[in-house]
Order: C-alpha cells, then sequence, then structure tokens
C-alpha cells in the first residue's frame, strides 16, 4: 500500500465500530475486567480499519486521486458507505479477527502493565501535590462560616484506588470536611460538608487532579448544610461505589442509559403524564430505595419496594416482563444509582429506550423547583431530607396526618427510619414496630448505644404492587395508577412487609364505616391472625358479625389498616375498627357548653380598625368570657366518634353548631369570600399551629390529651387560624396570642404583613384578654370523614340543598349573552366610524365586563391583575381566526394590593395532574372531592382543607379563603427552596465619569438613598454594596471593623477580579454607619474628576462575581457610551436618519455580550436595573439586554441635568425614591396554566423563559407587566368556561417564600357574534403593540406597521363578511371595537413606532421597552393620552375623598379641534402632564391656578403648580393628585402656553390631527376602507 493509504487505515483505525453496527459484536463482547476492555476496544479497531483497508481498490491512483473501495462486488467512493457496509456484512468477520488480535496482544500489553506497576512502586507519588495550598485561609474560615453539602461522583479507571483514597482522606482532613467518600477502580463517589470556603476548595482540588479533570463544577451537587451534618469522616476502598451487588467487571457502567439534561427529562415526564391513563408504553422507575419515595417522588413514578439498591437488580430479573417494549425514565438522588441500575436493565435487552436523568433530583429540583417532582429529598446525612416545594405525600405511621419528617427508632441499636408526627411523638410513638416499642420503654436513657442495627423486627409497609392494570387505577383507586398483576414481589432478602408508602396505590386515612370491618393492622394483633398466604400485616376482612377486638386489650401502638377494599372509593368505604385504650388513672377534661358561663373562646377575624383599636386592628371574640371557668390548655374540641356496630345513620338535620365549633356572631364581618358583608383590608389565614384532640364517645364532654400514650382514637384535630401578626407583635407589643382561643392583629398593608413573622408557637395572651386559653392545634387525619358517618352533623356539617357546585351547575350559573339581551345589543351595535366621530366616552375607558353570572363575577380576579383580549373565548381555533382577533393575555401579577388573602396552611391544595391551585372556579363532587377547572381531574379534598378559618366551622371546603377569592397568596416555610431564604442584597453600580458627576445624577442619587436606606426593603440580613467605575473600577470595603471606608481600585479591566470578598457586600444593619459616610463623601470624591471613559462591561462582570453567590439585585446607573473593556460599543446612529420614512436602523444589539451576561445573572437569581441617564447616543438597544434578559427594569432620562433640567432631575430623584422603597420579590418563577385545549406560544416582557410555561425572574417588582400570546389547539366544546392561573412564586425581602396565585374565568361561546361583543379593545391594543414591537425588531418597523393597519383591516372586514347584515356604504364596526383603529392610529404616531418624524434612536427603544414591560394601564396613556378642560370644571359627577373635591371632567378627543384659545387643558400622557394655557384664558383661572397676573406673566418653563387657597387651586392638584396616586411612578408637569415653541410636543400627542408624516384620523378611516375594498 502507498503513504495515502497507511493515512486512510490510520483514520479508519479510530472509528469507533459500536456507533456503526447496530447489532454486531458490541453485544457479544466477553465480559473482562475494565483494563482488558481498553485492549479489546483497541482490537475492534484495528481489526475493523485493516479490514476496510483491504479492500482498497488497488487501480485507484491510475483511475482516480481519490481512494475507491470494493466489496461484494460493489464500488464505494465515500468512506462512510464502505463504513457502513463492512458493519452491517462483515461483523461476524470482524469478531473473530477482533478475538484473534485480542489474543496476540493480551500477553505483551499484561507485562506493560506489570513493569508499569513495577515502576510504579518505585517511584511513589506525593499525594500532597493534589492537595491545595490553604496559607490564606484561616481556620475559622474552614470551620465557621455558611456551610453546603457536596454530592459528587465520577466513574473513571482509577489504577491505585489506595492512593486516591489516602488523598481523599487527606484533602478532606485539611478542609476540616465531613462525610463519606468511596472509592473503587470504577471511580469515586462521595457526599461532604464543610464550610462554603472548604467546599469551593475541595472542588477546585477535584477539578484539578490529572485524573478527575473532567469533572466540571455542575457536576458538584449542592444543597444547604455543612460538616454538622455528618458525624465523621470515612473514606474507604470498595468493590463498587455504589453498591448494587454487582462486580464492575462483569457490568460496565458504560452500559449505562443515555442521559437527559433537567429540562429534556422535564419534557419527558410531561409528555407522560399528559397521556395520563392512556400511557402505556413509557414507565417512569425510581430506582431509590422505599423510603427515598416514600417522602418524595414524580408524579406516576414506578417506586419499586426495595430496602436497599442491592436488591434492585433482583428487582428487575422478577419483572421484566413490566419494562419489556416500554421507554424507561430512570431517576436517583444524584445520578450514580441510574448509572450501575440503568446499565443493568440494558443488558437484559427486554427495553425499548432506557434514559436516565444527569445530575439526578438535585439537578432537576435546582431548574424546576416546582417542577414534576414532589415532596421531600431524602438525602444520606443528619438532615434526611431537603426540599423545593412544600407538598407532603406521606403520613405519620401512627394517626395517619401528613408528615415526611424522618427521624431514628427511638429503641437502641435500631437504624429504622420512622414517620411519627410531633403529637405522636409527644405521646410516646417513637418506634419503628411494637417490639421497639415494647424495648424502648424498658431501657435506661442512660443507655447510650455504639451501632444501630437494622430491627428484627422491622417496619411494615404495604404492597407497591396491588393487581391492577399499570396507569390503569380503578375507580376505588381514582387517578392514582397501579401496577400490573404480573409483578412479582421483591425477593427475599427484601421482604414485603406493609409500610405507609404506595407509588401507585394513594393512601387517604381510612373513615369508619359499620360493615364490613376491616381487621386491626399487624401492630394491633399479632402474627398468627393473618393466613399463611398474605404477608406479615396484610389486612383481612372478616365478616359483618365478627366481634371486633377489645379496645381495653389492644396495644398502645396503633396504626390504620392500609388501605380499603376494591370498590370503597364510591359509595360505601371501609375503614378500621376503633381501638382505644383507657387509663383511668390519667384526668378527664370536661369543657362546658359554649353557651355556658366559662365555655371557651374561639377567634373571628378582627379587622382594622376603629376608635380606640390599635394601629393593627382590634381585637374581638364571639364570647366574652364571663367567669374564670375558661379552661387553659386546652387540646381541641369535641367531634363524636361512634364505636363500631353503631347505628351510622344520619341524625337529623340541624343547623345548630354543634359543642366545639364557634359561629361569629351575626353582625362581625367575619368572611372575605363572595359571600360576605364585608371587605377586608388584608386577611390572614394560619393553618400551621395544630394540636391532637380526642374524643369521648360515651359522653358528649370533650376528652383532653395531654400528651400521653393514652388516645381514644387516632388524633383529630381542626386546624387554628391566626391573623398574621407584624413585627410589633413579635416585640410585645398590641397583640394576642396566635391561636383558636384568640385572634392576631391585622395588620393595615401588604408590606407590614410580609415583615411579620410566622411563630411555630403560640405567643402568650394578650392582656386585653386575659382569660383567653393558651391552646394550639394540628389537624391530623379524620378517621370518620365520609359522608355517610353518623357523625357529620355533630361536626359542623351543615346539611344545605346545593353547597358544592358542580361544573354543569357553574355552566347553569352562566348567563349567555341571549340571556343578557342588553349586552349583547351595545356591544354589537354597528357603528359607522365615518360618520359618528364622537366615539370617546366621557370618562376613561373601564374593562368590559365577562358575561358570567353575578356570583361569578364578584369571584373573578381583577382586570387591573389579570386581562385577556377576548372576555367570550372561541370554541374553536377557527372561530377565533374567523374573527381576526388576538388571543392573549395582559398581567400585572405582582402589582400594590389594598386587599389581599395571605393563607398560611400546612397543605396548599392543588390538582395532582395540572398542579393548578384551588380557587373559586373549581367545583366539589361533595366533601371529599373536587375537580379541577383546568385539567378536569378529580381530586382528594385534604382533611385540613376541610376546616374553614373563616367561619370557624368543619365540611364546607367550598367555602375556604382559597375557593372564594381569586386573588390568593401563600406562605410557605422555608424549606420550600432548594437553599436557604435569600437575604434581601442591593448593589449599586454607579458611573462617576465626568459626564456623571457633570449632570448632578450622583449627588441626588446619595441624597435619596440615605433619605431612604431604613425604607427599603428588607430584614436584619439586608446586604448593600457599592461599585464605581470609569476607565477603571472601584469597590468599597465597608466591613464593620473599620473606621471609614476603603477604596480599592481595579485597573485591569480586561481580567476583572474581586480583591476581596468578605466586606464588599455587607450587612447593613452592621456596617450602616460607614455606609452613610461613603453616600455623604461618595460625591466629593469625583467632583474633580476629568476621566470621560466609561469601562461599564468590566463593572458589571464585578458586580456578577460578587453577587452570584446569593444573587439579589443590581442597580446599574449610566450616562455614555460604554468606551473601554468588554462590552464597549460604537455610536451607531445617523442623525440625518432620524426622520426616514425608508426604515429605522439599529433596532436590535451591537453585541450579545450583555445578553450573555444578563443570562449568567439569571442563573444566580440576579436581577439588573439599568438607569440610563444621557442626552447624548448610548446604544440603549445593546444596554437594554442586561434588564431585558434578567428581570429588571429600564430607567431613562435623556436631558438629565440639575441647572438646565431641573424638573427631569426632580422627576429622577422621586422615580428613585420610589424605586429603593417599593416593594420586591427575590428568586422567583412564574408559571400561568390555562383550561385544557388552549396554550401558549409567545411570552412578552422582561424574563428569562426556563421552560414552555415557566418564566425565571431574578426579581419580581409591583410595576411590571407581561403579555401572554394564546391558541386554541383542542375545541372547547365540552365546557362552557375557560380559566387561566398564573403562580408567581417568590421570596419576600422578609425572607418568606410566598407564592402569590391569580385566577381568571372566561365563558366560552360558539357564535362569531359573541366573540365580538366580548372584544378588550384596549389589551387588543396592548397585545398588538407588543407584537408589534418583535416585528420591528425581527423584520423591520415598516412591517411591524403594514401588520397593525392589516389588524384593522382584518377584523373590520371579518365583522363586515360575517356578522353585520347593514348595506350601507362607509366603515362599520361594532361599538365593542368603534375605538379600534384610533388606537391603532395613536400607536402609529407613538415614539416606538413612528417613522418621518424626527426621533433619537435611544429614546425609540425606550419606548419599546416600556411597552414589552409596562402594565395595560400605563400603556394605554402613552398610546392615547386623556385630555381634559379645566376652566369650565364643575363639581357635577365630583369625587368627594378625605374631605377633597377631586372633580371629574369629561374626557375630549386628541384634536386641535377641541382646543380654545379662552379654556385651559390638561393632558395626562401617563408620565408627563401637559397644562396648556390658551392666549385669551380667563385671567381670574390664571391667577387663581398659576398665582400669575396673566397669560403674558406666566413664565416659559414653568413646572410646578403653586399651592394657593383658591378653589380652582385646591381643586386642580387634587385632580391632578387623584391622577398620581393611579400611577407608581412621578409624572413631571410642563405648563405650556399658547404661544411658547415647547407646544410642539405637546400637539404632538393630538393623535387625530394631520401631521407632516402621518393621517389624520378622518384619512386613516378612509385608508381602511381602501384596503377593506380590495
Amino acid at each position: 500500500m502507498t503513504t495515502d493509504d497507511v493515512m486512510a487505515c490510520d483514520e479508519l483505525i479510530n472509528i469507533d465500530v459500536d456507533t456503526i453496527a447496530p447489532h454486531g459484536f458490541k453485544q457479544e463482547k466477553p465480559q473482562l475486567s475494565a483494563t482488558l476492555r481498553r485492549y479489546y476496544s483497541l482490537c475492534k479497531r484495528r481489526t475493523f480499519g485493516t479490514f476496510v483497508a483491504s479492500k482498497i481498490a488497488s487501480c485507484h491512483e491510475a483511475e482516480s486521486p481519490t481512494t475507491v473501495w470494493n466489496c461484494c462486488g460493489q464500488t464505494f467512493k465515500e468512506p462512510p458507505s464502505i463504513h457502513k457496509h463492512v458493519a452491517r456484512t462483515h461483523d461476524t468477520d470482524i469478531q473473530k479477527l477482533t478475538k484473534s488480535t485480542f489474543e496476540i496482544l493480551l500477553s505483551p500489553n499484561e507485562k506493560e502493565a506489570a513493569s508499569q506497576r513495577q515502576s510504579t512502586e518505585k517511584e511513589p507519588v506525593d499525594i500532597f501535590s493534589w492537595i491545595p495550598d490553604t496559607s490564606h485561609i484561616t481556620g475559622d474560615q474552614l470551620h465557621n462560616g455558611p456551610g453546603e453539602v457536596l454530592l459528587l461522583y465520577c466513574y473513571c479507571l482509577l489504577a491505585d484506588p489506595p492512593l486516591i483514597c489516602a488523598w481523599q482522606k487527606a484533602l478532606c482532613e485539611k478542609l476540616q470536611l465531613t462525610g463519606k467518600v468511596r472509592v473503587a477502580t470504577e471511580g469515586i463517589n462521595g457526599t461532604v460538608g464543610g464550610t462554603k470556603v472548604a467546599t469551593d476548595l475541595y472542588i477546585k482540588a477535584m477539578c484539578s487532579h490529572p485524573i478527575f479533570k473532567i469533572m466540571e463544577k455542575e457536576d458538584f451537587k449542592t444543597s444547604d448544610g455543612g460538616a454538622e451534618c455528618f458525624s465523621n469522616l470515612r473514606v474507604g476502598v470498595y468493590k463498587e461505589i455504589v453498591p448494587m451487588g454487582v462486580d464492575p467487571d462483569a457490568l460496565s457502567y458504560r452500559l449505562a442509559g443515555a442521559h437527559l439534561e433537567p429540562e429534556e427529562f422535564h419534557k419527558e415526564v410531561e409528555a407522560l403524564l399528559s397521556k395520563g391513563d392512556s400511557c402505556n408504553d413509557t414507565i417512569l422507575l425510581d430506582c431509590r430505595n422505599f423510603y427515598e419515595s416514600k417522602i418524595g417522588q414524580f408524579s406516576q413514578c414506578l417506586a419499586p419496594n426495595i430496602r436497599k439498591f442491592s436488591y434492585f437488580p433482583d428487582y428487575v430479573d422478577q419483572n421484566l416482563d413490566l419494562f419489556r417494549d416500554k421507554k424507561v425514565l430512570m431517576y436517583c438522588t444524584g445520578g450514580i444509582r441510574c448509572e450501575r441500575g440503568s446499565a443493568y436493565l440494558r443488558s437484559k435487552d427486554v427495553c425499548k429506550d432506557v434514559y436516565q436523568l444527569k445530575g439526578g433530583i438535585h439537578k432537576y429540583m435546582e431548574q424546576f423547583p416546582e417542577g414534576f417532582y414532589r415532596g421531600k429529598l431524602f438525602v444520606f446525612d443528619e438532615r434526611y431530607a431537603i426540599s423545593s416545594n412544600s407538598d407532603i405525600i406521606s403520613e405519620c405511621r401512627y394517626c395517619g396526618s401528613p408528615w415526611d419528617q424522618y427521624q431514628l427508632c427511638s429503641t437502641h441499636f435500631c437504624c429504622q427510619l420512622v414517620l411519627s408526627c410531633s403529637a405522636c411523638r409527644q405521646g410516646g410513638h417513637t418506634a419503628c414496630c411494637p417490639t421497639c416499642q415494647t424495648k424502648g420503654q424498658g431501657e435506661e436513657p442512660s443507655a447510650t448505644p455504639t451501632q444501630r442495627e437494622e430491627c428484627p423486627g422491622g417496619q411494615t409497609y404495604p404492597s407497591t404492587y396491588p393487581l391492577t392494570g399499570y396507569y390503569g387505577a380503578g375507580p376505588q383507586q381514582q387517578g392514582n395508577p397501579t401496577i400490573p398483576g404480573q409483578c412479582a414481589p421483591a425477593p427475599p432478602k427484601a421482604p414485603i412487609t406493609n409500610n405507609d408508602h404506595s407509588a401507585y396505590c394513594h393512601q387517604q386515612p381510612l373513615q369508619p364505616t359499620a360493615a364490613p370491618t376491616v381487621a386491626p393492622s399487624a401492630y394491633g394483633a399479632t402474627q398468627g391472625s393473618h393466613p399463611p398466604s398474605l404477608p406479615y400485616g396484610t389486612p383481612t376482612t372478616l365478616p359483618t358479625s365478627a366481634t371486633p377486638p377489645n379496645p381495653q386489650h389492644a396495644p398502645s401502638f396503633q396504626q390504620p389498616a392500609p388501605y380499603a377494599q376494591p370498590g370503597a372509593y364510591y359509595g360505601q368505604q371501609q375503614y378500621p375498627t376503633s381501638q382505644t385504650q383507657h387509663h383511668p388513672q390519667q384526668p378527664n377534661l370536661v369543657l362546658a357548653p359554649p353557651t355556658s358561663p366559662g365555655a371557651p373562646l374561639y377567634p373571628i377575624v378582627s379587622y382594622p380598625s376603629v376608635p380606640g383599636s390599635s394601629q393593627y386592628g382590634t381585637l374581638r371574640s364571639s364570647q366574652a368570657p364571663t367567669g374564670p371557668a375558661a379552661v387553659p390548655n386546652l387540646m381541641g374540641a369535641p367531634l363524636h366518634q361512634y364505636a363500631p356496630g353503631n347505628d351510622t345513620s344520619h341524625p337529623a338535620s340541624t343547623a345548630a353548631v354543634p359543642p366545639g365549633y364557634s359561629m361569629a356572631p351575626p353582625g362581625q364581618p367575619a368572611t372575605v369570600n363572595g359571600q360576605g358583608n364585608a371587605d377586608p383590608v388584608l386577611q390572614h389565614y394560619d393553618q400551621s399551629h395544630q394540636a391532637p384532640m380526642t374524643h369521648d364517645h360515651y359522653r358528649g364532654g370533650v376528652k383532653h390529651n395531654t400528651g400521653g400514650a393514652d388516645r381514644d382514637m387516632p388524633p383529630l384535630g381542626i386546624p387554628s387560624t391566626s391573623v398574621n401578626s407584624s413585627p410589633g407583635h413579635q416585640q410585645g407589643g398590641d397583640s394576642s396570642s396566635t391561636t383558636t382561643g384568640s385572634a392576631s392583629p391585622v395588620p393595615n398593608s401588604y408590606d407590614s404583613l410580609e415583615g411579620g413573622s410566622y411563630p411555630e408557637f403560640s405567643n402568650p395572651p394578650s392582656a386585653d384578654m386575659p382569660n383567653q386559653p393558651v391552646y394550639q392545634q394540628r389537624p391530623v387525619s379524620r378517621t370518620d370523614s365520609s359522608p355517610s358517618h353518623g357523625g357529620y352533623n355533630q361536626t359542623g356539617y351543615q346539611h344545605l340543598p346545593q353547597p358544592f357546585p358542580n361544573m354543569s351547575q357553574l355552566s347553569a350559573a352562566l348567563g349567555g349573552l341571549s340571556g343578557v339581551p342588553e349586552l349583547e345589543v351595545e356591544a354589537l351595535r354597528p357603528v359607522n366610524l365615518l360618520q359618528e366621530r364622537n366615539l370617546l366616552p366621557h370618562q376613561p375607558l373601564d374593562a368590559p365586563e365577562p358575561n358570567l353570572s353575578a356570583d361569578l363575577k364578584k369571584a373573578n380576579c381583577s382586570p387591573d391583575t389579570f386581562r385577556c383580549t377576548l372576555t367570550n373565548i372561541p370554541q374553536t381555533q377557527a372561530l377565533l381566526n374567523k374573527a381576526r382577533l388576538p388571543l392573549g393575555l395582559l398581567l400585572h401579577p405582582f402589582r400594590d394590593l389594598a386587599q389581599l388573602p395571605v393563607i398560611t396552611s400546612n397543605t396548599i391544595v392543588r390538582c395532582r395532574s395540572c398542579r393548578t391551585y384551588i380557587n373559586p372556579f373549581v367545583s366539589f363532587l361533595d366533601q371529599r372531592r373536587w375537580k379541577c377547572n383546568l385539567c378536569y381531574r378529580v381530586n382528594d379534598v385534604p382533611d385540613e382543607f376541610m376546616y374553614n378559618p373563616v367561619t370557624r366551622s368543619y365540611g364546607e371546603p367550598h367555602k375556604r379563603p382559597e375557593v372564594q377569592n381569586s386573588t390568593v397568596e401563600f406562605i410557605a416555610s422555608s424549606d420550600y427552596m432548594l437553599r436557604p431564604p435569600q437575604p434581601a442584597v442591593y448593589l449599586f453600580v454607579l458611573d462617576v465619569s465626568h459626564n456623571a458627576v457633570e449632570g448632578g445624577y450622583l449627588n441626588v442619587f446619595c441624597h435619596t438613598l440615605l433619605e431612604n436606606l431604613d425604607k427599603m426593603p428588607g430584614d436584619t440580613r439586608t446586604r448593600v454594596g457599592f461599585i464605581t467605575f470609569n476607565s477603571t473600577i472601584h469597590f468599597y470595603n465597608l466591613h464593620e471593623s473599620l473606621s471609614q471606608p476603603q477604596m480599592l481600585v481595579v485597573s485591569d479591566i480586561d481580567d476583572i477580579f474581586i480583591p476581596t470578598h468578605d466586606s464588599l457586600l455587607v450587612n447593613l444593619k452592621e456596617s450602616r454607619v460607614l455606609v452613610r459616610v461613603l453616600l455623604t463623601s461618595l460625591h466629593s470624591m469625583f467632583s474633580q474628576t476629568r476621566e470621560t471613559h466609561s469601562a461599564l462591561g468590566p463593572a458589571l462582570q464585578a458586580a456578577y462575581k460578587l453577587t452570584s453567590p446569593t444573587g439579589g439585585r443590581v442597580s446599574v446607573f449610566q450616562t455614555q457610551l460604554p468606551t473601554l473593556g468588554p462590552g464597549l460599543l460604537q455610536s451607531r446612529e445617523d442623525p440625518n436618519q432620524r426622520s426616514s420614512t425608508k426604515g429605522v436602523q439599529h433596532l436590535g444589539p451591537a453585541t450579545d455580550f450583555y445578553k450573555k451576561l444578563a443570562l449568567d445573572c439569571s442563573g444566580q437569581q440576579i436581577g439588573v436595573d439599568l438607569f440610563l441617564l444621557s442626552s447624548q447616543y448610548s446604544d440603549l438597544a445593546s444596554l437594554a439586554c442586561m434588564s431585558k434578559f434578567s428581570a429588571g427594569s429600564i430607567f431613562y432620562y435623556p436631558s438629565l441635568h440639575h441647572v438646565h433640567n431641573p424638573a427631569q432631575l426632580d422627576k429622577f430623584q422621586k422615580d428613585l425614591e420610589r424605586y429603593l422603597t417599593r416593594k420586591i420579590g427575590f428568586e422567583a418563577v412564574m408559571r400561568i396554566r390555562c383550561t385544557k385545549g388552549l396554550s401558549i406560544h409567545t411570552f412578552h416582557g422582561n424574563f428569562f423563559v426556563r421552560s414552555t410555561d415557566l418564566l425565571s425572574l431574578a426579581n419580581i417588582n409591583p410595576d411590571s407587566g407581561f403579555a401572554v400570546q394564546m391558541s386554541i389547539e383542542e375545541s372547547l366544546a365540552d365546557t362552557s368556561l375557560a380559566c387561566f392561573q398564573s403562580a408567581l412564586l417568590y421570596t419576600s425581602s422578609k425572607g418568606k417564600r410566598r407564592i402569590r396565585v391569580h385566577t381568571l374565568c372566561l365563558p366560552v361561546v360558539s357564535q362569531l357574534s359573541d366573540v365580538y361583543a366580548g372584544a378588550d379593545v384596549q389589551a387588543i391594543t396592548c397585545l398588538l403593540a407588543n407584537m408589534a414591537i418583535d416585528r420591528s425588531i425581527s423584520s423591520s418597523l415598516s412591517d411591524a406597521r403594514d401588520a397593525l393597519v392589516n389588524a384593522v383591516v382584518d377584523s373590520l372586514s371579518a365583522y363586515k363578511n360575517t356578522v353585520s347584515n347593514i348595506q350601507q356604504s362607509g366603515l362599520i364596526a361594532p361599538a365593542a371595537l368603534c375605538l379600534f383603529p384610533l388606537y391603532v392610529l395613536a400607536l402609529l404616531k407613538q415614539k416606538a413606532l413612528r417613522m418621518g418624524t424626527s426621533t433619537k434612536l435611544d429614546e425609540r427603544v425606550f419606548a419599546m421597552c416600556e411597552f414589552k414591560s409596562q402594565p395595560l394601564q400605563q400603556i394605554m396613556h402613552a398610546v392615547h393620552p386623556d385630555l381634559y378642560r379645566l376652566d369650565t370644571m364643575s363639581d357635577q359627577g365630583a369625587l368627594h375623598l378625605n374631605d377633597c373635591i377631586v372633580p371629574q371632567p369629561h374626557l375630549l378627543h386628541l384634536t386641535a379641534e377641541k382646543l380654545t384659545r379662552e379654556g385651559a387643558f390638561l393632558m395626562d400622557c401617563g408620565s408627563v402632564f401637559y397644562l396648556w394655557i390658551g392666549k385669551c384664558c380667563n385671567d381670574v383661572f390664571i391667577r387663581d391656578v398659576l398665582g400669575c397676573p396673566n397669560h403674558a406673566s406666566i413664565p416659559p418653563s414653568m413646572t410646578q403648580i403653586p399651592e394657593l387657597e383658591t378653589p380652582l387651586s385646591e381643586r386642580l392638584r387634587a385632580l391632578l393628585a387623584w391622577l398620581q396616586d393611579s400611577r407608581p411612578f412621578s409624572s413631571t408637569l410642563h405648563v405650556v402656553k399658547d404661544d411658547a415653541t415647547a407646544k410642539t410636543s405637546f400637539f404632538q400627542h393630538l393623535v387625530e390631527d394631520r401631521s407632516e408624516s402621518a393621517l389624520s384620523y378622518y384619512e386613516f378611516l378612509l385608508h381602511i376602507q381602501q384596503q377593506m375594498s380590495k
């Protein structure tokens, strides 16, 4: 062969045959050690290459300059073709040759390996060279400070595991890490804990090691914790790095299934869940142990009942048919078990595909905290579990109440984990089995175990394999999938016993009925009581006449039977018999009836405020104590329990309040639902403080449990309700205990509520109520909640005629358009736009009301928060297409609210399928089931939800505040996050170049921040920092130990670094003095600067590095074009093209630097807000990306100067004050859900789209708006209602995790006329504006303008051709859309979209940014300002607010025809007010309002209205203040004289008039008519 042939052979040798051969010798590869496999692969490549090279045509050099192969009578000219041919046709030949070659190479390779081992022994490796230098780290940094736990593994070939083991041990000891590390020839697996400094050094050491340098930082999973999470450090050499019991040499991890990133895995699970029970080709497999999946798992997963991972192979072997021809999605904690587990499953060659979640649940929860994984994540250290959501999917093994906090069995030498709630643990139930319970009672407390062993008795667990169809649960298991009947039990070494967990048979607390009777559980009877054929603890059904066991002889250790028999869900249910044990020596506390003197006091909600009350509200109760007989330490209220065999029929229906339940007095406004008589300013419901209660079924009194082991029955309870307290409440202010004995004060504002704390225990009673009983309640799973149970009327259930509205009743409650003819007539009234000119209403246009019943309207979400472009949703996409109107939503999810029900509850009720939060538009099938209004799944009502904190009654879930309010906020505990609650972190990045100092913004900033330093949202953990920049970057050391701030200057802007990490972001409380000193002197420090350059990019890089560990808000103040370092920009604007009619260039960014930086910030929960204060071009199109993609805000002040433009400087000062003090949410995500059949396809706003319907919002503020485009994928013919729900999960500035939920309900219509009747013209305009902005950037401005015109033409043409029957000439529109052409014309003349008018590029881009990020009200003010005449104002229709008269002048059309020289007019443009004074305006008006004698004396640049004590002045100022109150930021005022040159800006807003480059309104209508006639 020639030299070219040899080179071709060398290339062929490197080909991996496994990527070509579909079923070659890859599956028949001999089982070899890890070392020999490498040589075997080499042999394969060489054999394949040699074989292919032998087929090269011998004469190809003479015929062609390229290589040609001949084989099997065919000629191949391309290498891929010959490769595939050989792999498919000659795989048997190659396999034989491979084996021969392998035998030849084997001997010398083994000798070489032996010689290498000898040389290694002669030259020992210095492991300390792999240990990082810690000389710059103090021992305190390694021992104290914030900590974390690392989870890591790496599969790689280790030639000397003992050496790696010694290095790991030395490394961990050096860094003071604790934990466990397993080392084997196949790699390393470990979990270690220590300080953040230590773990960072550990990661650095691992990634720099020559063997483990293949690892990246993303391979280390982190979570909250530290060295205290482990008792010691254990490092050792093992056969496997994860104990599966299969020799790694026989089963390599290289056979593992394909890795799916969390995003890909999320989509796969989403697709699986969307198919529901019909999915039979995919299995979601949890390969963890049962006690891990018990407390957290993916929805519809298969969770094997195995106690150790070493049982997993046996489980697979016995259930191969289950996996046959299925696609398997596997997951585990960190991913390592899936590596071996998927390899084993693939080796069985039964699955269609095997995939595994890369990074495990750890990485999934980081990206999808509100994803499909519900519950807690079990971890193998002292924490036992971590979580990112508040769902509790497991139960206390004793009482059945929701509980997921593991603790070790209390018996020494037993290592079983027990789920026992606080109440049961207080009652002595702390063991895993009766044997341990007995041992524990006889052990001495001082006996300290040296080692725990597995309990010989063992816990009992229900089988996870009920004999029903996979994903095809029967009606008795509604909505809960099961595993097929052919599934075999786990192997003998993992005996199937009864646990409290089943992944496919959802366990509900069982409820008693008369017959048939279920035998007591394994712990209520002896083992011999079960048939030999049943596993230990399996329940058996006794005959109806069977006598239940004697309660007095039953052991105190009890638990209900695991699950009901088939058919128990719909209809009569089965329940365990009551087993009680009486202890006569235990005193019984009997409470007097509520109507007698001394009865306990039950709280009702209190509202602010009456004379004499505190600032937080007045405390009231339903009864006043009349004597000293009030019982302290009350544990509960009576609830009757009937003994087995008693008559359980319903007692006579009664409206009387049963004993133990208190109703609010008739005159007390104790509700916030739609049925209430009064709406509170703020409501807080708390159900987190609960305690068990028991009931004596022999007497009507209460038997109070004192914490001992005696229980009449599994503990029951009703949740308490507390109104949230203010911070003062925790400091001994005006307050009362947070119990059911009294109501806590209600704060006057949401901000004080946000600052409140929520104690787990009750506070002492207030002095106002000295006789209040102090107690807590925890609701536990009720065992008597069947509708057929005889005690329902005894427990507060009211048998109302129709207490539970279902979907059909909701639909019937809708009044169709035909039922409201006046709405139909008015909305569809044809309007000839060319003839009717005065179409503008007298007052600002309100949002159209959806055509719902009065009750549904009252429950619906406010249009200021949630608004749809169509209040009548078309039934199909075809109907929507006919209407030619856009379907979308406009949201203002975090806006400031005067009324907000805030709910604290252990259970946040959500749909098990689509995860919708329960809301006013769900339907209750009965007291125990509710139907989701989005996906229509039937869900169970949790026991805790049966209690209504408003009415203090049980059994009315449809009257809960969550079901009565479409906007609610839930408070979740701090373990709802993957990391501790983020503190409020504020970093200010300030331009201190010459331009910045000259304009005067820096001085205003420092003074404003000084004044509002104490008003910024936050708590004692709030941190602040400052970075200034010009041509260099300046950091400020503000450590509390310093006497004055220290400036640290970094001049290397090309490779920016942080000079110190400890004292640049400081605690505001601790370093407040230094912060004030810095702000006082900052302006003077740079007052003489002549530096004109701006290194904005490096400053942002420094800000990112500084805030990455915590997240937070970065506020950037920039005054010019960035000119140095990364991110520098060049001027792209040509002033001569500002008035061009051909097109506008450079609307997009010039570089992706700022976008990439924003995405990095978003990933670290950092939001970037930009303040651009420049009169020169600064390329806002590029700079704005830093805020667009990090959920930040953009502010623009184009002519700010402290001398030349004091009005704008004043606006900047007021805006900054609002910005610094407004509410803020950190590390937020928002998901929008909609009725099945609807879909979301485009979002508008400032955010990062994390998944198809999840927005990542590093920061959320109350001034941001969002828009959503939607489509109809499936027909909505089966429903009369369409619902939309947004859920915003965020961390408040006080460190509380909160979920704000808004739900909107709209009718579904099938007629095109109804679609037009429900059109919301303002919402349509705003959505089209967002779409036009995107179009102008992606295509061109002219295309966007044409699309807007076409939207008007298409909609009016569709109306004319399909709905309107009028034959007259003209331009006809329905009344609902009569303003549509006007609004579109106004859009075309707005700065963002206008052409032919001189518009600076930055101003145009800023206007576009405002459209994309502002709520509807602000957008409409900018599009179509409001014009009022002031000199003729009267009191007719005026508002009387706080002793002020606010006039309500009529709106005028935006045309010069409405202006007169004798008048005075006010134009409200949203961000600016124009007060236009005519030349001949009455001197009295000018004198009384402006303080000037006549028109000529009005100053040319007047920007304020003087406060004069005249009626006209007072009323005008009242009107301006009333208008200002409706917007978050300050509006500037310009007084414009009729003869002033400044009136140009005023006249530009008269959109109905003709301008040089745009049509008048009448001309625009003629143009529309002309386009329609084409």
